[in-house]
């Protein structure tokens, strides 16, 4: 199976730009792809968009969920007028993409769903020229493709953008990195990245009840001496605290978000059914008691991290 899932085609003339899904992908692959077509309708000021869903079949509900959290988070402030999506003919992809829309709610942009190209640019393009729209190869999409060195590249203009995949290893700082080790153990790891206001916080193993609660209580306190604006957190070898460990750690975050300048918090899951049922009981929790706790879930700290340093006025935080 070939490595490229997402292929991206433009139209600097119409500020168009038209994805079409290649292939079934898994839920790593559909949400690096979602947030790259982000990156682009940010950075190209794209005013029209359609996406050619009908070769990817239906993603799972946490996938869903996940991507009308994404949309109302970069396409706020959206240059994009019209946004088309083709589906298949499978009644699921169309209910998982109403759902996706009803959560979604209030986007500044029309949208709509169809089942042939020719119904949907009809639609796209409707008030404005409707010549055949021409448009240039722009990238094929990996799992491995950087989100950073693309806006960095796109920024050059789109014919800096090499039209194959990309494929780049090392993670991209928004800036020069200037990395603090300030606490380490064996089971817990704090690093401050000053440039880019960003406090690593890495779950080394599980932990015993001492070892967790002093670990929150150190990235407090870290948190709001240094008054950092924005959280990683990877917990994808903590494992799954303890009930009485959860409700605690309710009341402390409660507190942390309130005394600190938080502006952004990105949590790194496992796949671990359990931690995530977790982290959506203690979320819950914490909400229901006014604190502005809003944090998103990733699978790598790379894509955490390119979400963490992204310039505000792509990814300006709502509760803010």
């Amino acid at each position: 199976m070939s490595k490229s899932f997402l292929s991206l085609s433009y139209s600097p003339a119409k500020k168009y730009l038209h994805t079409s899904w290649l292939r079934p992908v898994n839920s790593q692959e559909y949400r690096h792809g979602i947030r790259v077509l982000g990156l682009c309708i940010s950075t190209l000021r794209i005013k029209y968009a359609l996406t050619d869903f009908s070769k990817i079949g239906t993603p799972p509900l946490e996938d869903q969920v996940c991507t009308a959290n994404f949309l109302k988070q970069a396409l706020q402030n959206t240059s994009m007028e019209r946004c088309a999506r083709i589906l298949s003919s499978n009644s699921s992809q169309w209910q998982a993409y109403e759902r996706i829309m009803s959560e979604a709610k209030e986007l500044p942009y029309e949208t709509c769903g169809f089942k042939t190209m020719q119904a949907a640019q009809s639609w796209l393009f409707s008030g404005a020229e409707k010549d055949e729209v021409a448009t240039e190869h722009l990238l094929f999409v990996t799992q491995e493709s950087n989100a950073n060195t693309l806006i960095k590249q796109l920024q050059k203009g789109p014919a800096s953008v090499v039209p194959t995949e990309m494929k780049v290893g090392n993670l991209a700082s928004a800036k020069t990195n200037e990395i603090t080790t300030i606490s380490f153990s064996d089971f817990l790891n704090l690093n401050i990245d000053t440039c880019n206001s960003v406090l690593t916080v890495r779950w080394l193993r599980p932990v015993q009840s001492s070892e967790y609660r002093n670990g929150i209580q150190k990235v407090g306190h870290t948190l709001i001496n240094q008054k950092l604006e924005r959280i990683l957190i990877n917990n994808q070898r903590l494992g799954v605290p303890p009930l009485d460990d959860q409700n605690w750690l309710t009341k402390t975050l409660t507190d942390i978000v309130s005394a600190s300048h938080l502006k952004r918090i990105a949590i790194v899951t496992s796949n671990d059914t359990f931690q995530q049922l977790a982290n959506e009981s203690v979320d819950c929790k914490i909400k229901s008691l006014g604190a502005l706790y809003k944090p998103y879930y990733f699978f790598s700290e790379e894509e955490a991290f390119e979400w963490l340093t992204l310039k505000d006025d792509a990814f300006e935080l709502q509760s803010k």
